[in-house]
């Protein structure tokens, strides 16, 4: 520090010490005891009070950056008479902050604009980048409005002269500052939200579509084996050319087997996104964790694939009542954080386990990492606000403190072990729910379904390749009839309504299955027991909230034939009339 630089700061204390009108140190204080008390705690989204701590309950953790030791005493005489506690760590140099900064997180950052290894724009711009979205307050000698303006837009919070430093002044700037890196933490819990939403409509309109066309692949797949199969018996009891025939048709098999394997892959990353690709909606319901973590799992392989295998641990489990897109924002994040901690490279010598288990009443989703771990002097920090391992441009710490709220919203808890060098695991724990119980299993082997007689179906889809297959795998079975759009389907049913089933897709354009099952409603009500929906996906709320209708049968695409044939069944058994009685 410059001889000039020190005179600079003994004037300046000089002059608060004795010019007239300027309290002294003891008057000071006695100030600092009588103004309102700052936050104890300002988690970010949460106002003050909101989580029910007050004044002495938590230290503020703030940096002062200030290599003039009289300025920094001043400073922390400030803060050290307030009824609000602050955690002072003090550097006299930029890069001794920017070192602090990286070691543990800080609430508030208090910056002297002129130091020895750097100053004005370029140290405020290192610090900013550094600090994780904490609040930084510029302290300086220098009194140059225009400066001032070129502060605040390089990322400050608030700019205070010190020739104009009193305890009030400190502290509404530090108290402004805290409110801003609320503001700017509301901003980004909206903005997280629109890219939620944003992204949920993109997954449910990607599913739709891929589900329609799958649908169709999976019944001429499904036929195209049948016949296969009445093809070789009669074969087999061939000789010469049918012989080589046979072995063309095997051949023919092993394709079709390939194919439907693709296929089941394709369908199965489209069901785990589920979950994300709702609209979103308050109620909560009960979810399976194991699908819901192997959505996330598919979400994050992106992340995980340069640097670790993933390894899945499941053991059956009960459901739990949560919100799916919430939890499963949750378990995203803790993946996303597991493959961080993974230097990119060598994904052969690493993992990430992700799983569950039963603990009691009590069910766990744990992902475990074989990264860096988490030094044992910053995990008490990591579910605090604004605490990041990350630069500013990977993250902002948002993640753990939400999922940490998300998570106790549910009557739960997240647990943390980690070992430096070995990794980390976390544990989300939850109660349990038992889920209803159904009588069929969720996995069916393709078999024949005799039909016990043969029904009139009519089958409404704006997919014409789906209709058409449909058609053609039914029409062994049942008599069916296709229409291509609600308002020709809604013709149809008032010139001759004597269908035993309708299967109808959810979403047309036009008139939708929603439009077409409210005029069965109203002028065919003796159909309406008789009627589902079929559906590849939904991305709008109207929909979505027909999907959940429990009154209404659901015929997700793409659908195995036997399974379809099991549903036309158990829809044609139903009572003729509804109300014949």
């Amino acid at each position: 520090m410059s001889r000039a630089r020190a005179l600079e700061g003994t004037r300046y204390l000089t002059a608060v010490s004795a010019s007239p009108g300027v309290p002294t140190l003891p008057e000071l204080r006695g100030a600092m005891a009588r103004p309102p008390a700052l936050s104890a705690r300002v988690p970010r989204g949460v106002s003050d009070g909101e989580d029910g701590t007050s004044p002495g309950d938590h230290a503020i953790a703030l940096l002062l950056i200030e290599d003039n030791p009289l300025d920094a005493e001043l400073v922390e005489e400030f803060l050290g008479a307030s009824d609000t506690r602050f955690e002072v760590t003090r550097a006299s140099r930029l890069r001794d902050g920017l070192r602090e900064i990286e070691a543990r997180p800080f609430e508030i950052v208090l910056l002297d604009l002129r130091l020895p290894d750097g100053s004005g724009l370029d140290a405020l711009g290192d610090v900013v980048k550094h600090a994780g979205g904490a609040p930084v307050v510029v302290l300086t000698g220098m009194n140059d409005e225009f400066l001032a303006s070129r502060c605040l837009e390089a990322g400050a919070d608030d700019y205070v002269e010190k020739d104009k430093l009193e305890v009030s002044v400190l502290r509404r700037a530090i108290g402004h500052a805290l409110a801003r890196a609320r503001a700017r933490d509301l901003n980004r819990r909206l903005e997280h939200a629109d890219r939620l939403a944003t992204l949920g409509k993109l997954a449910a309109g990607v599913a739709h579509e891929i589900n329609n066309p799958a649908a169709f692949l999976q019944i001429n797949l499904d036929e195209l084996a049948e016949r296969a199969t009445e093809v070789r018996s009669t074969l087999r009891r061939a000789s010469g050319v049918q012989q080589r025939a046979l072995r063309n048709l095997e051949t023919m098999e092993g394709l079709i087997k390939e194919s439907r394997l693709g296929l089941e892959r394709i369908v199965s990353v489209v069901r785990e996104l589920g979950p994300y690709s709702r609209t979103e909606a308050d109620a909560v319901e009960l979810v399976d964790l194991e699908q819901l973590s192997r959505g996330a799992s598919t979400m994050v392989m992106h992340e995980l694939k340069p640097r670790a295998r993933l390894v899945l641990d499941f053991h059956p489990v009960s459901k739990v009542a949560a919100h799916p897109k919430k939890l499963g924002q949750v378990v995203i994040n803790l993946l996303v954080n597991a493959a961080h901690s993974i230097t990119e490279g060598h994904p052969e010598k690493n993992e990430v386990r992700i799983g569950t288990r039963t603990e009691g009443a009590r069910v766990v989703l744990f992902v475990e990492d074989t990264g860096c771990g988490i030094p044992p002097r910053l995990r008490e920090s990591i579910f605090q606000p604004f605490f990041t391992t990350k630069s500013r441009s990977v993250g902002t710490g948002l993640g753990l403190p939400i999922a940490a709220d998300i998570v106790r919203s549910y009557g739960g808890e997240i647990r943390m072990t980690s070992t430096p060098g070995h990794g980390s695991r976390f544990e989300i724990v939850l109660p349990t729910q038992r889920p209803a119980e159904t009588g069929a299993s969720s996995v069916r082997r393709l078999k024949a379904v005799a039909a016990t007689r043969r029904l009139r179906i009519l089958i409404i889809d704006d997919e014409r390749a789906l209709a058409s297959a449909l058609k053609r795998s039914l029409t062994a079975h049942h008599d069916v009839e296709v229409e291509n759009d609600g308002q020709a389907a809604i013709g149809r049913l008032d010139r001759d309504g004597a269908f035993d089933v309708i299967l109808c897709d959810l979403m047309m354009p036009g008139l939708d299955g929603i439009d077409v099952l409210d005029h069965v409603r109203n002028r065919h009500p003796e159909l309406s027991s008789h009627f589902a929906f079929m559906s590849g996906g939904a991305f709008t709320e109207r929909a979505d909230e027909a999907q959940r209708n429990p009154t209404v049968p659901l015929i997700s695409k793409p659908v195995e034939l036997p399974t379809l044939l099991e549903t036309i069944e158990r829809l044609g058994s139903r009572p003729e009339r509804s109300g014949s009685d």
